[in-house]
């Protein structure tokens, strides 16, 4: 960890032997590494840090927070100390307990680097639940510009000084820092830095970091790997318009579907099927991408000529029935759900539309039998679930109610 002190330990190699156990994925040996120099060395505050740390970043928060705050006598007046607890309170969500971290070091050490990020990003982030003034944020960007007097020029202070800035609505001023934090290796900025650019319609930004030997694909592959799926689809969208690629334009369209951004899709469904007309399964997407955005006729106008191509098809069969459903028609509805499962008695989504279709027809053993069924083929089905615990309190059954209850929480 980054300690105030310069010194090095008399134990540099054996914590560079654990931290190399770590990273290479020995999570326990490396703990256990750790352990062993406190028994050998004492109760080191760096050796406590990285302790911890380790037991964070490893999925186990609240142990690395039960494990530091024993040392709190010990280490009380080191602003270090307070820093990691509040980092480690970060991991946990706790914000507001985490501020009150950072602010105990701040008051040991206020030009503390650390614990100056700490304290900005808490309140960065509780900028996004609108609890905290304006006035807060900016005292959190004077400190930040204090940092960086003190010579610290690092990606992760300007991507904060950038995010700030952006939540006070700078957001053409938050783009300077931002572009400078990613270029610096903070790869999370570019996220902010899409946004802001479609929040604007001005795309500059994004031809400055082109025009700098960075390419299209390699800004797309950083937002697909930090998982930001949104800012993906909207850089290659405009990556497409500047220059189609067939595999490029089905990539995105699956990635559409799966994050359920159907006007994005229906943006690239359009642009495939004016280079490939005859495309019918590209047509079908299209269809169920405006049934999606409930837009029922227009998807229905698209979707009912193809029933020749995909009469077996499952999840075509309950597309229709929903958008009958939706429209008015449940007994025509009824029908395509049957023939849903009957092409495919796994599809958990057509279970579900059978139950709703019994539940508001009255028939609540029914309902009851395939919405379990559907539950069962998909625990993750939250319309199932909640229709399922109606029919549950409905007939007193108050262990399964609750049990769904709680699975929802």
């Amino acid at each position: 960890m980054n300690l105030d002190s310069n010194e090095y330990p008399p134990y540099k190699d054996e914590i560079e032997s654990a931290i190399a156990l770590f990273y290479g994925g020995n999570v326990e040996e490396a703990i256990s590494k750790i352990d062993d120099l406190i028994r050998e060395h004492g109760e080191q505050l760096d050796l406590v840090i990285w302790k911890t740390y380790m037991l964070a970043l490893s999925g186990n928060p609240d142990s690395a927070y039960e494990y530091i705050k024993d040392y709190e006598d010990t280490f009380k007046d080191h602003a270090e100390y307070w820093t990691q607890r509040g980092f480690i309170r970060l991991f946990m969500n706790d914000l507001f307990e985490a501020q009150e971290d950072f602010k105990k070091a701040l008051e040991i050490d206020p030009k503390s680097y650390h614990a100056t990020i700490g304290h900005a990003y808490v309140l960065y982030q509780l900028s996004l639940l609108l609890t905290v003034d304006e006035k807060d944020l900016e005292n959190a960007l004077s400190m930040l510009a204090e940092r960086r007097k003190d010579g610290f020029d690092t990606g992760e202070l300007h991507t904060l000084i950038g995010l700030i800035k952006n939540a006070l609505g700078r957001k053409k001023e938050a783009l300077g820092d931002l572009i400078t934090g990613y270029l610096k290796g903070v790869k999370e900025a570019l996220s902010t830095i899409v946004d802001i650019c479609e929040s604007l319609g001005d795309y500059s930004p994004i031809n400055k970091l082109l025009e700098s030997g960075i390419s299209y694909e390699m800004l797309e592959n950083t937002l697909e790997n930090i998982g930001d799926y949104d800012s993906y689809l909207i850089l290659a969208t405009r990556h497409l318009r500047e220059e189609y690629s067939d595999n490029l334009c089905i990539k995105c369209i699956n990635i559409a579907f799966n994050v359920e951004r159907y006007d994005i899709a229906e943006d690239l469904l359009n642009m495939f099927i004016e280079r490939h007309p005859e495309d019918i399964m590209a047509k079908r997407l299209l269809g169920e991408a405006y049934v999606y955005q409930g837009e029922l006729n227009k998807g229905l106008e698209i979707l009912l000529p193809l029933q020749e191509n995909f009469s077996g098809d499952s999840t075509y069969l309950n597309v229709l029935g929903y958008v009958y459903y939706s429209l008015g028609k449940p007994e025509v509805a009824y029908k395509y759900f049957l023939d849903s499962v009957k092409a495919d008695p796994n599809n958990a989504s057509a279970w579900t539309n059978l139950g709703i279709y019994h539940y508001e027809m009255g028939d609540t053993s029914k309902a009851k039998e395939y919405l379990e069924k559907a539950i069962a083929l998909n625990p993750e089905l939250k319309t199932a679930k909640y229709y399922l615990m109606a029919i549950y309190k409905e007939i007193g059954d108050e262990e399964n109610y609750r049990r769904i209850k709680d699975s929802l929480e």
